[in-house]
């Protein structure tokens, strides 16, 4: 209602010609030729949001720094806005009607929610923490930590190794989320020694892919000393 209040002012401000050609010109400018910054400059007072959680850009910060496959950081991003599609969430939308279907699939005892799943889940904490002991103890990040990797990461100065573990966190989120849909979708039961197997091989390949392998380092050495195994 403001704007067309707005719109009416200004074409109570208009003369018209009767010889004279028609035109358009952009009033927020000298020129009159209309510019994209001009006119955001314009409304930007009216196409202002609240402002951002300073917490989640940091951490988003951090994620996108990250060389993996686009779909996996975007999964991330989900991870870090809350925008995974957990029963919690799908009962909110209505999508889910009956709290019974609310039980977290894995380990059936508690709701399933984002923080349930990453870490809550007695079956998934066995994975973050078979994980974790994977990585060592070269990572300065305690266990709670490591499952909330990008709001702590800045702690790990070394900047590959905080590649490396974010690859590692990344992997191991994305294993336990398809794992989780394989066990609803397609009634699998969840396998603790396929699920581990499957975040060293992505992880790895993840990594291949986008950084410098170090010296004499292999799939072997990956799977017992993997910070030390790329460079940047």
């Amino acid at each position: 209602m403001a704007l067309v209040q707005d719109l009416t002012v200004l074409l109570q401000q208009c003369s018209l010609r009767v010889h004279a050609s028609d035109s358009f010109s952009w009033r927020d400018v000298s020129s009159g030729v209309f510019t994209v910054k001009s006119c955001y400059e314009r409304f930007k007072t009216y196409l202002s949001g609240p402002p951002l959680n300073a917490g989640l850009v940091k951490e988003a910060s951090y994620l996108w720094n990250v060389k993996a496959p686009a779909k996996i950081l975007f999964f991330g991003w989900r991870i870090i806005h809350n925008r995974i599609a957990t029963k919690d969430q799908l009962f909110k939308r209505g999508v889910l009607v009956d709290v019974n279907d609310l039980m977290c699939v894995l380990c059936m005892k508690k709701e399933e929610t984002l923080l349930h799943l990453i870490g809550g889940c007695e079956i998934t904490s066995r994975i973050w923490r078979r994980v974790f002991h994977w990585i060592g103890h070269g990572l300065e990040l305690s266990f709670d930590e490591f499952v909330g990797f990008f709001a702590s990461c800045g702690k790990v100065k070394s900047l590959i190794k905080r590649t490396i573990a974010a690859v590692i966190w990344l992997a191991t989120a994305w294993c336990l989320w398809l794992k989780r849909n394989a066990c609803i979708f397609r009634k699998e039961l969840f396998s603790f020694s396929e699920c581990m197997s499957e975040i060293i091989l992505s992880s790895w390949n993840w990594l291949l892919s986008f950084y410098k392998l170090g010296v004499l380092c292999n799939y072997h050495t990956w799977n017992i000393l993997p910070l030390l195994c790329f460079e940047c």
